[in-house]
């Protein structure tokens, strides 16, 4: 899933899943393939976490006595969730970015609605800088909620 393009995955199950007899609503198969592509990077971003803590780590809890839940509980989980939320943030934000393509399987997003207005005005730049503004309003917060939560979880606290 992670190699495929969203736009590919939007159209591959817009229009494939019908084909199979399933019949669903432009809407849920925008969710299902935007759930289905960060499900993928998300999942990739918490195994690089995990992955990324060293073994000794889960030697030493064990060394101590606890159990396998224990070690991932108060040993192994605390210190991978420093390294997954930067990159979890950042799959956040793609997310945002990648809600805009799905205008094109019919859904009403904030690019349809800016085009929608632009029909009735005719006036494009206005309505395209409005736009760029929400975009950047959104994930300009999301970065904000970014920062503070890897400040509040870093090692070392100033």
């Amino acid at each position: 899933m992670r190699g495929l393009p969203l736009l590919v995955l939007i159209f591959s199950i817009f229009y494939m899943l019908p084909l199979t007899g399933w019949k669903v609503s432009n809407f849920w198969s925008a969710i299902a393939a935007l759930a289905l592509f960060e499900t993928a990077h998300v999942s990739e971003v918490a195994r690089g976490a995990l992955q990324s803590i060293h073994p000794g780590q889960n030697e030493a809890g064990k060394s101590i006595g606890l159990t396998f839940g224990q070690r991932m509980l108060y040993v192994i989980f605390p210190q991978a969730l420093r390294r997954f939320l930067p990159p979890w943030i950042n799959t956040v934000v793609d997310t945002v970015k990648g809600s805009s393509l799905l205008a094109l399987v019919g859904i009403v997003d904030l690019m349809l609605s800016i085009q929608q207005v632009i029909g009735r005005t005719f006036k494009p730049m206005p309505m395209y800088v409005l736009g760029a503004l929400m975009y950047f309003a959104i994930n300009y917060t999301l970065s904000q909620i970014s920062r503070r939560l890897e400040a509040r979880f870093s090692y070392v606290r100033e």
